[in-house]
This record gives structure tokens, sequence and C-alpha cells, in this order.
């Protein structure tokens, strides 16, 4: 997520502390097994820290989708019951049972999206979907541990030494060496322009094959796979910013998301899997009722979201059969 719009709406590093841990492989995850409270809302996380119902307590006969994407796919600032994934469950269940298990995780950009779900998990859930939904972290240019100027790719190229996780984790849960992280990096940011601080987490050509990674990996399960694109509400952001430095990063952020939708685009169109545009089914209305802050969707941002894939569903008919998903611009 991007950096500067939280530092105003909710430090990202406070208030996430108490719900992720350091990873090896991916740099971080939701902690497994929450009953708590995240920004005031009631908040649980699943046996593999996913905001969905147990694993152990699914009917194998049940259909499944799985939704793997970033805070907006968590449902950042909504409850459980407004996020797309549950509201999508809600309009499918009217016609068959079906149930969608939300694995967004907080900050995930598509390199963490494509190490995070194993064949393993995969085979376990047997999912008849999977729904694809990363690009806004693949252009930030910070992460909430292990913070450099490096990609992801090349960051987490090597799991982390245990030595490393349990430093990140002490640093992370200690409100003064927390605090004092934080100053450091707001020294940083103050010395150096964002523009000038190395490469996005993702470059695009890496967003591809993290892409391709990940839908060669679940059709290997059987499964079909829906890509979505991304969608902010910035642009009022980065009119009332003043900001000279924090202006130009909000600009960036702006400029490059389109290239990142054609990216979807052009794999799903590679690939012939679905392509959901979040951006059409919001069309040009005043957005600010989709929104809970620039990045994160509001209750109703979700429903529509929701209702778009419940369409792009039933219209390829993806759980009724095993066809083959055809591309849907």
């Amino acid at each position: 997520m991007a950096y500067i719009v939280l530092e105003k709406y909710g430090n990202a590093l406070d208030n996430t502390r108490k719900i992720l841990v350091a990873d090896q492989k991916v740099g971080w995850r939701q902690k497994p097994n929450l009953h708590t409270s995240f920004l005031k809302i009631p908040l649980q996380t699943n046996e593999w820290g996913w905001r969905a119902t147990s694993i152990l307590a699914l009917d194998e006969s049940t259909k499944k989708i799985v939704i793997l994407g970033p805070s907006s796919s968590f449902g950042w600032g909504v409850k459980k019951e407004e996020t797309y994934a549950f509201q999508l469950e809600t309009l499918l269940r009217k016609e068959t049972g079906v149930s969608v298990l939300n694995a967004g995780q907080i900050g995930y950009s598509s390199y963490q999206g494509r190490h995070v779900l194993s064949p393993k998990q995969l085979d376990t859930v047997h999912p008849g979907i999977v729904i694809v939904a990363y690009g806004i972290n693949d252009l930030d240019k910070h992460r909430f541990y292990f913070q450099n100027n490096s990609t992801d790719k090349k960051e987490f190229a090597k799991p982390k030494s245990g030595f490393a996780v349990w430093t990140a984790n002490i640093i992370r849960l200690d409100p003064f060496l927390n605090a004092m992280t934080k100053a450091i990096g707001v020294i940083s940011t103050k010395i150096n322009s964002p523009t000038e601080q190395g490469l996005v987490r993702v470059p695009i050509d890496d967003f591809k094959e993290n892409l391709r990674a990940i839908i060669d990996m679940v059709h290997a399960q059987g499964s079909s796979v829906i890509l979505l694109t991304t969608t902010t509400n910035l642009q009022p952001f980065l009119s009332s910013e003043t900001n000279k430095t924090k202006k130009e990063e909000l600009r960036r952020l702006i400029n490059g998301i389109p290239e990142y939708n054609d990216a979807v685009f052009e794999i799903a169109k590679e690939k012939q899997v679905i392509a959901g545009d979040i951006d059409q089914w919001f069309g040009n209305e005043n957005r600010s009722s989709f929104f809970v802050d620039p990045i994160h969707f509001s209750s109703l941002g979700n429903a529509l979201i929701a209702e778009g894939l419940h369409q792009l569903i039933t219209k390829n008919h993806l759980l009724d059969t095993k066809n083959e998903s055809a591309t849907n611009m």
C-alpha cells in the first residue's frame, strides 16, 4: 500500500503491529488464529492467517473460491461482512452453495502473492476459481519489513535467516525500537526524494512474470483464474497535498497504475483467463463513496466489485463446469 497515503490516514506500522509477523519466505504474514480488533473493527483469522473460515471446517463438497490480493482485498477499514469476498459469497449462495475464502494479505505485492499460496494449500482447498488482485503495492517503494532499495524479487530471493526474522519481530513489537526505526525512515525520506529511493517493489516485467506463475500454478490444480485491475481515489488526495516530495510520489503512483492494468489485460489474453476491470464497474461517478481512504474500498465499493465478479462468474459458468476460462476485457 502507498506509504505516503497511510502516513496521513493512520500509520501502517502502528496499525498492523499486532496482526503481522515477519516471515522467512515472503517477508511477513498475517498472524493465524487471531481474535482481535484492527482499526476498531473486529478481526479474526484462520489457521493460515486468512480473513476466512477455518480450513478444517470447510465441507469438501462445497464449491470454493480463493481471493489473493493486498489490503484492499483483505478489507482494510471495513468489517468482514463488507469485504467483496463476503459479499460475493452472499450473491453466489443465492444460486449455489459456495465458500469464498479471503486470502488477502496486508501490504502484499504480486511477488509475495506468487509465493504465499503453495500447491499443497491449493490441493487442500481445491478451489474452483482463484481471483488475483495485485498492483498497488507492486508500484510502491516501501515495505513493512526488510525495507531497503531492493525489489521484492531480489530481497526475498533467499529465505531470511531465523535471526533476521526474530530481529524484525522484536523491532516491530517493542514500542521504543519501532519508534526509532520509524524516525530513521522519516529522516531518510526527508533527505531523499521518494523518486530517488531505488526501484519499485515489483517492476512491470516482474509483475507480468508473477501473474504468469500464479496462473500456471492455479491451472496445474485444475482451477480457473480471474485477474483484477487496480483502481484508487488518489487524485483528490493529490490535489490537496502541499508537500512537493509527496506530491511527486502520488503523481508517480497515479501515472503508473495504467501500465500495470494494461499488463493485467495483456497476461489475461496471453493465458486465456478472465480479467475484471474495477474502473469499469465503478463508472464515472464521484468515487468518494467507494473508498474509506484513497486506496481502500468502502462497503459500497466492495459491493460493486462483488457484483462485477458475480456477473463474470455466472456469465462464464465458472462454477458449473471445468470449462476453460475466456478472456473478458
